[in-house]
Order: structure tokens, then sequence, then C-alpha cells
């Protein structure tokens, strides 16, 4: 499983899971460390991007800022109508990885504010 799974929902990963043999325990634990490691990766960008000098941010959350940039790229997934897993990846970035047990909101409240 990989970033093409990133743009299929979940009911086309677990029917063409099933199609291929693939066992659904396997699906789940493959789709959380993939979950996990994009959750990473754009938490660590986001962190990346706020130490630059410039970098311009909106609060997203009560707790957490982040640049522009991110933000209009979250509103687009969630504004574009599509299924993708990516969806949900970015709300758990955002909000709290409950594949990591994380129980509340990511809090990275670095970066100049605009609104």
């Amino acid at each position: 499983m990989g970033f093409l799974a990133l743009r299929s929902s979940i009911i086309d990963m677990s029917a063409h899971a099933a199609s291929t043999g693939y066992p659904e325990p396997a699906l789940r634990q493959a789709a959380a460390e993939l979950n996990n490691r994009i959750v990473q990766y754009v938490r660590s960008a986001i962190d990346f991007e706020k130490q630059l000098e410039g970098t311009v941010c909106i609060q997203a959350t009560s707790v957490l800022r982040v640049p522009v940039f991110w933000e209009l790229h979250y509103e687009y997934v969630f504004e574009s109508g599509l299924d993708w897993y990516l969806g949900a990846v970015m709300q758990n970035a955002f909000l709290g990885n409950p594949f990591a047990n994380e129980r509340g909101h990511w809090k990275s409240p670095h970066g100049v504010a605009i609104g």
C-alpha cells in the first residue's frame, strides 16, 4: 500500500484487498501504518515551513496555527467532495491521530497568526 492508496476511498481499498485475497487485518494494519507515516510527514513539513522567515500562518483550531498553504490544501481536500483516504489522513494530522492514540488536537502553536 502506498501513495496511490491516498487517492482511494476506504471502501475501494477494502474491495481491492478482498478481490486480491489480501487479509482484512493486514489491510487495517497497512492503512494505519500509511496514515501514521503521512501524518508525521505533514506535521514535519508544517513545522519546517513555520520556521522559515516570513511564513504567514492562520489559526486552524484553538491550539493550532498552520501556514496558509497547508490550510488551503486541507480545505480543498474536504470541499472537493472526494472520498479519498487522504481526507481522513489530513484530518488526523490537524485534529489528532487516533491511530497513534492521540486524544486531543495536535498542538503546533508557533508562527505568525493572521486570523
